[in-house]
């Protein structure tokens, strides 16, 4: 999936990995908790500088999470699900990525 939404956005699919997940997290829960799944990398301080500075400019069909930031923030996040070191929300995972 790629779709240009603005320069400055980044789209994450997500897909629910766990039948136990919490049902009518807000897409804000989700973002805090991919923040902290990947605030703790000690390996990766680009990565955890990325995501402290990521922003929620919608949640869509329960299932995409349109992030935004500065374009080296979003430029890491995109790397770091490259090399498959970024970690979903809790119970989720991460689909696909698109711009």
């Amino acid at each position: 999936m790629s779709v240009l939404f603005s320069r400055s956005s980044l789209a994450l699919v997500l897909g629910v990995r766990e039948a136990a997940v919490e049902p009518g997290r807000s897409g804000q829960q989700l973002l805090e908790e991919l923040k902290a799944e990947n605030g703790r990398s000690v390996w990766d301080r680009r990565l955890v500088q990325a995501v402290s500075g990521l922003l929620l400019l919608g949640w869509l069909d329960n299932s995409i999470l349109l992030l935004g930031g500065r374009t080296q923030e979003l430029e890491a996040v995109k790397e770091a699900w490259i090399r498959r070191a970024l970690r979903p929300p809790r119970g989720f995972r991460i689909r696909a990525m698109g711009e």
